[in-house]
């Protein structure tokens, strides 16, 4: 066992020859050069790379985020406008519907013979009347447009005759 121990302490031992010696060092100083080499090829690349590609980049995604805005603003106005409608059916709806209510409580003969409380002028069969379909109370139309009170409201509907109609108040003041 002696000898064993003695044989591969000696080939551990071994002094190389002096090829051997040049040819290690030769590859040790080749591969530090290259190393040095590729470090400065990498970073010389990637100094440039993003001044070429980095412009072409820049152009793609502020194209594509103005797209990308537009469309986003495209379809809110589309949400808003859909809401806007369907906003405007529902009060339409809700409106035709009050003034279906409405419409059963006028009783146009009730207020003929009455005066009118905004002139005083006695209401006929012939006369263009303004009917409130909430208190029943009747107008001539030329004093509901100019006589009515200042500080008091105006009913949100009223039955215009002879037209035979129900309105909003508003509307029929603009047309006038």
């Amino acid at each position: 066992m002696p000898e064993t121990l003695q044989l591969s302490l000696a080939l551990l031992q071994v002094e190389p020859s002096g090829a051997s010696v040049a040819a290690t060092k030769m590859a040790v100083v080749v591969g530090i050069v290259l190393a040095v080499v590729v470090t400065a090829m990498y970073f010389t690349l990637r100094a440039i790379r993003p001044k070429t590609d980095n412009s072409t980049t820049m152009q793609v995604r502020d194209e594509f985020d103005k797209q990308k805005d537009a469309l986003l603003l495209a379809a809110q106005a589309r949400k808003a406008q859909r809401e806007q409608d369907e906003s405007a059916r529902r009060e339409g709806d809700k409106d035709e519907k009050e003034k279906e209510l409405l419409r059963e409580q006028i009783d146009r003969e009730a207020v003929l013979g009455r005066n009118c409380p905004l002139c005083g002028l006695e209401i006929m069969a012939d006369s263009e009347i303004v009917i409130d379909p909430y208190t029943g109370a009747a107008y001539h139309f030329s004093a509901f447009l100019h006589d009515w009170p200042a500080d008091s409201e105006r009913p949100k509907f009223v039955y215009r005759w002879p037209q035979d109609r129900i309105i909003r108040s508003e509307d029929l003041l603009k047309g006038f």
